[in-house]
């Protein structure tokens, strides 16, 4: 993920990949945590050709210069919960 993929200045913030949901589907849909880049749902069926198909960077915490995207999981339903390391959750439903 390119710097510019955030509206946060990766050089002055934590910017990176963390995390991945541990559990791909037949839909081949990885979800990554990528600190101040946020959330990125990514289509690996061509693993040679990676392509995003969604993201959303939440809003920072208060006091903190940018998200700190953290873990990601999917629960039965198909709601995405995402966490930030300094404050809060989010739950999204991606409709792709």
């Amino acid at each position: 993920m390119p710097h510019s993929a955030s509206p946060y200045d990766g050089n002055k913030v934590r910017f990176g990949a963390h995390q991945l949901r541990e559990q791909v589907d037949r839909d081949c849909l990885a979800y990554v945590t990528w600190f101040a880049a946020g959330l990125r749902i990514i289509d690996i069926s061509d693993p040679a050709q990676p392509m995003e198909r969604g993201y959303i960077i939440p809003k920072p915490g208060d006091g903190q210069a940018a998200p700190l995207t953290n873990d990601v999981a999917m629960d039965r339903r198909g709601l995405i919960w995402f966490t930030d390391k300094a404050c809060g959750l989010d739950a999204i439903e991606f409709t792709g």
